[in-house]
């Protein structure tokens, strides 16, 4: 059981970027965009 101390320092590694509400939601936006287009062609190629 652990007792006392102080939780660890979550430390910027430098694999993490930083990002506005923007540029997040648009990242967003563009994946499902791709999601969508790749299922219409998986779907256009089996006919």
């Amino acid at each position: 059981m652990l007792q006392g101390g102080e939780p660890p320092v979550l430390a910027k590694e430098g694999r993490w970027c930083e990002m506005s509400v923007f540029e997040a939601i648009s990242l967003m936006v563009s994946f499902g965009i791709f999601v969508v287009t790749l299922l219409a062609y998986i779907e256009n190629r089996r006919k």
